[in-house]
């Protein structure tokens, strides 16, 4: 992916043009209610700040190049950026919904899609006046830190990652935000919505993403998550929502599930369980009950205690509610939720974001934040093109055909001269005498597999 960021030529600028007006920007910009008041249009806009990664220059020195000549001017970007009325939600889900439409038909129906959600810390450390600003713990380097948890949603086929929608939370608590809500901004705007979803739990965010992402009737088999989700409540709603989940489980002395009519923690059940001798990478799995006193505790999961091969004689346990599963498809298919970290690490080390520009406004942030996925859409649209051979179109399918043509040819050759050899060789037949047992025996096969064998009698 990298060697297509770092190219600065024209012709990156013109792939990167064409697959904006392949999947239509301006019509899902109008969908999104992204309007122009005058001057330029949206998409205009909207493309010069998409472009700006391939210049390598910031807004301010790509304004003042000589090379510029766009006319556009900094109040024009920032106006752009800063309209509440914009539902970049709604458009994000669009050119996404596009994206996985196309990747699903060059994936087989028997391979799992899942939905990943997660969270990543969202920098603006050095920010004092931004919008909703407030302290979030930063677990990479086990610090508070100013900014945002950016709670993500993305869709993948094993092979490709697609950022469906995302929200920039702030601190649940007042003892953590630092600048509230601008008492300034419309209430009836997208914008405003978007900042009161902010200050809402992540878990009822994501059971929101959930429901828009089923609205939009995106194919989903599982959904992956981590232990910070991995409540009993969030399963048993997810299971209500009409979908399996897969996700590590936290060792709490909070939350019981229920094993032969004990409620356990998850390390007591561990301890109940017969593990698998030698270095067996499952060491045990069993079926329990999660829920509560008031709902009863009736929703079965199934459970997989994998070895931790990054810290000795430590385990890891992960949840399947899809009881039939088998236990190492379970650790195969939990291993797709990679596929985020690897879009967190590109945005954040490749695509600008949280440093392209330093606005103060929430809906800056969305808005750049939106583009900033936008950018790594068509990316993972470039890289699967130039990968999978079924991107070719009917030139891959005529040829797979030509190629089975030609095996079966060569199969039903090699079968009839065995044929010959046996008569030859069994019953001393001439040549005339041969030729006319061989041409009989072909007359009699059906029809399609004497085309393929109207060579011989030719020959005979």
């Amino acid at each position: 992916m990298n060697t297509i960021i770092s190219q600065e030529d024209e012709k990156s600028t013109k792939d990167a043009k064409r697959f904006l007006k392949n999947f239509k920007l301006g019509t899902m910009l109008g969908q999104s209610n992204c309007k122009k008041s005058s001057g330029f249009t949206v998409s205009v806009v909207f493309e010069f700040i998409f472009m700006l990664i391939f210049t390598n220059k910031n807004l301010y020195r790509f304004l003042k190049d000589d090379e510029n000549k766009t006319n556009l001017k900094k109040d024009t970007v920032y106006r752009f950026l800063n309209n509440s009325n914009v539902n970049w939600r709604k458009f994000l889900l669009l050119f996404s919904q596009k994206i996985t439409i196309y990747f699903t038909r060059l994936t087989s129906e028997t391979r799992e899609k899942v939905l990943i959600i997660d969270d990543s810390f969202y920098d603006r450390n050095r920010s004092k006046k931004v919008e909703l600003l407030s302290k979030v713990y930063d677990h990479s380097d086990g610090r508070n830190k100013k900014g945002f948890r950016m709670l993500t949603a993305g869709w993948s086929d094993g092979n490709s990652f697609v950022p469906l929608m995302f929200s920039l939370l702030t601190g649940a608590s007042k003892k953590t935000i630092i600048n509230d809500i601008n008492e300034d901004n419309d209430k009836r705007t997208n914008g405003y919505k978007a900042r009161i979803e902010a200050k809402k739990m992540a878990t009822d965010v994501a059971l929101n993403f959930i429901d828009e992402i089923k609205k939009h009737a995106i194919k989903v088999d599982y959904i992956l998550f981590d232990s910070w989700f991995s409540s009993p409540k969030m399963i048993t709603k997810i299971l209500e929502k009409g979908y399996n989940s897969i996700a590590i489980l936290k060792k709490s002395k909070c939350v019981l599930y229920e094993y032969n009519g004990k409620k356990l923690t998850l390390e007591q059940l561990y301890n109940s369980l017969k593990k698998r001798r030698g270095k067996a990478h499952i060491l045990a799995d069993v079926v329990v009950k999660i829920g509560s006193k008031v709902d009863g505790w009736d929703k079965p999961i199934k459970i997989v205690f994998a070895r931790n091969n990054k810290k000795k004689n430590e385990w890891i346990a992960i949840l399947s509610t899809n009881i039939k599963l088998e236990n190492e498809e379970i650790v195969r298919i939990y291993t797709k939720r990679w596929a985020i970290e690897v879009f967190f690490k590109m945005v954040k080390s490749h695509l600008n974001l949280a440093k392209e520009f330093q606005g103060q406004s929430y809906d800056m942030l969305v808005a750049h934040t939106t583009i900033v996925f936008t950018r790594y859409l068509m990316i993972s649209y470039t890289v699967r093109n130039n990968t999978d051979d079924r991107t070719f179109g009917d030139l891959f399918y005529y040829f797979c055909d030509e190629l089975q043509d030609v095996k079966v040819q060569e199969a039903m050759d090699l079968l009839m001269t065995y044929f010959e050899d046996f008569l030859k060789d069994s019953f001393s037949l001439q040549n005339d005498v041969l030729a006319t047992y061989l041409n009989k025996f072909i007359s009699s096969l059906p029809s399609k597999i004497q085309g393929k064998l109207g060579f011989l009698m030719c020959e005979s």
